[in-house]
């Protein structure tokens, strides 16, 4: 495993929503209106699953990493 199969294995790993939020955002850059509206919710719900998106990827990241 290299560091982008384990980002690769940590994002599918995670729900489809969060994981869309995070690569919205951290990907292809988008600013959080932009991606809730590409995502069909509102600014506060984005922010509130990318929020946990982001701890989420850390938990599953680090326990990955731990097996490799």
């Amino acid at each position: 495993f290299d560091e982008s199969d384990l980002v690769r294995a940590t994002l599918l790993a995670m729900p489809p929503k969060r994981r869309a939020a995070l690569v919205l955002r951290e990907v292809y850059g988008l600013e959080a209106a932009e991606a809730a509206r590409v995502l069909g919710m509102s600014v506060a719900a984005f922010k509130m699953t990318l929020s946990r998106a982001r701890v989420q990827f850390r938990q599953i990241y680090r326990a990955q990493e731990a097996h490799v």
